[in-house]
């Protein structure tokens, strides 16, 4: 009676849980993973071993053996064993593709597309061009900031040999596929078309673009370095000198006794002091000799 009491108490530990004790317990047929077999161990359903040619590579249970080891080119035969590029995973190991894959198919800053088994550039990222139409090294051009191709981009090649223009423009740039840049002193981009002529009008002198686009001088009027001016009545007031307006800008037409105009510009007019000056004494550019230690009266001493 003692016996089969103990063996009914015993059968009622198997069937209510999975705990105590170990040597009899079973997870009543819950215990179940994809790919693998579980077993109960203290009290807890845990994966045992995986299904043939499956692998438990995030060593997550709740996802079982979730892995094909016989196909899968960053699992190929094991966990953690990768194929090298241009190599797929077949029966657990890696082999060489050949022609052209969805894998392999993958020009830089573009997208790609087998087509009879070739890999051809379906479209390119924006701001990026096809300029010489060879697949292998894709979109190869940014369009975007290339002055030298620069346009919107596409596997069309919009922008590819666009030239921003030099005319006037010391670095010429581009910027959204839009060539710009800064214009030489003198010079504007009045067109709106830097890529065609750069900085295409001289506002320092010009009647119709005088010193900003479109800033025209009354009839009769000159431009003079950036300024509309009357030609017989020009501001004409250079130091030491005595200037004349001729054609809307003053000029020298003599220096006051003593002084020189030895840079040739009249808007400082006669500017050295011919008397004391050691590098012009007594004219222009006739500097004193080694040894004389001045200049005085325009006389080297």
């Amino acid at each position: 009676m003692r016996g089969w009491t103990g063996s009914l108490i015993g059968l009622l530990w198997t069937i209510s849980s999975c705990g105590s004790p170990p040597d009899t317990a079973t997870c009543s047929g819950s215990c179940v993973f994809a790919h693998g077999t579980g077993k109960c161990d203290s009290g807890a359903c845990v994966l045992a071993a995986c299904d043939q040619g499956f692998g438990d590579c995030d060593g997550s249970a709740a996802n079982g053996c979730e892995v094909d080891l016989a196909s899968n080119s960053g699992h190929c035969g094991a966990c953690g064993m990768a194929c090298a590029d241009r190599q797929s995973c077949a029966t657990g190991e890696c082999h060489d593709e050949r022609g052209c894959t969805p894998r392999t198919c993958t020009p830089a800053h573009a997208f790609g597309q087998c087509v009879s088994d070739a890999c051809v550039v379906q479209s390119c990222e924006a701001g990026y061009a096809d300029c010489n139409g060879r697949p292998a090294d894709g979109c190869e051009v940014s369009t975007d900031v290339d002055p030298d191709n620069c346009g919107q981009g596409g596997v069309s090649g919009q922008g590819c040999g666009v030239v921003c223009s030099k005319n006037h423009v010391a670095v010429p740039k581009c910027g959204g596929g839009v060539c710009n840049g800064v214009c030489d002193s003198g010079y504007l981009d009045c067109d709106g078309n830097m890529q065609k002529n750069g900085c295409e009008l001289p506002v320092f002198d010009d009647v119709k673009n005088c010193g900003d686009c479109g800033l025209a001088c009354s009839p009769g009027f000159l431009c003079s370095n950036g300024v509309c001016v009357d030609p017989n009545n020009c501001p004409c007031d250079p130091p030491h000198a005595q200037g004349q307006c001729l054609q809307g800008r003053c000029v020298v037409v003599a220096c006051d006794s003593g002084f020189g105009d030895c840079n040739g510009n009249p808007n400082d007019g006669c500017e050295v002091d011919l008397n004391v000056n050691f590098q012009n004494c007594g004219e222009c550019a006739r500097a004193c000799l080694m040894g004389q230690l001045r200049c005085a009266q325009g006389v080297c001493q």
